[in-house]
């Protein structure tokens, strides 16, 4: 942002605008972090215990650890999916500064749509990892420190990120 201030002219501001307005997007998520952290987590437990459930693994919960016989997880702020949801709602906000959408509605339409896949592919990672806690200590590939580890979350956030941005594409085509 220093950068373009000592460089820009104020006929020229129009210009660097847009750039500037995204690079303020990394303090909000700190700010945003920890309250949707907070609304999340309780949610995120519940709707992944209801999900085994469906699926017929017997699950159940004892505060925001959810278990599937001798093996459990705890759902904190890191599981709640809070990172990979402002992610994606950035992603789509810049794409709106670049492509912006005619109508208000729909851009507020692909925000909600957003917020919806991007907690349902993190509810299907708490899953994964809940049906897959067993393999913690194995000596072998674990599955569970695959997706519970850096690379591993990195292809849900990835995943959701690339949904959304295809459901804002067919939005803007269809606008």
């Amino acid at each position: 942002i220093s950068f373009l201030l000592i460089n820009i002219s104020i006929k020229n501001i129009g210009v660097y605008l847009k750039p500037i307005l995204m690079s303020l997007f990394l303090p909000v998520k700190e700010v945003l972090y920890i309250p949707i952290s907070i609304i999340l987590t309780p949610i995120s437990t519940g709707f992944t215990w209801f999900t085994l459930n469906i699926f017929g693994f017997r699950a159940y919960t004892r505060g925001q650890e959810i278990f599937i016989g001798n093996g459990g997880v705890d759902i904190t702020f890191g599981c709640s999916g809070s990172d990979q949801i402002i992610f994606s709602i950035a992603s789509v906000i810049v794409l709106n500064f670049l492509l912006p959408f005619k109508n208000l509605i729909t851009f507020y339409i692909q925000i909600i749509l957003s917020l919806i896949v991007t907690f349902l592919i993190n509810i299907l990672r708490l899953c994964i990892l809940t049906i897959t806690v067993e393999s913690y200590n194995s000596d072998k590939f674990s599955v569970f420190d695959f997706f519970h580890g850096n690379k591993g979350s990195l292809v849900f956030a990835l995943i959701s990120t690339v949904i959304c941005c295809e459901i804002y594409k067919r939005l803007y085509v269809l606008e």
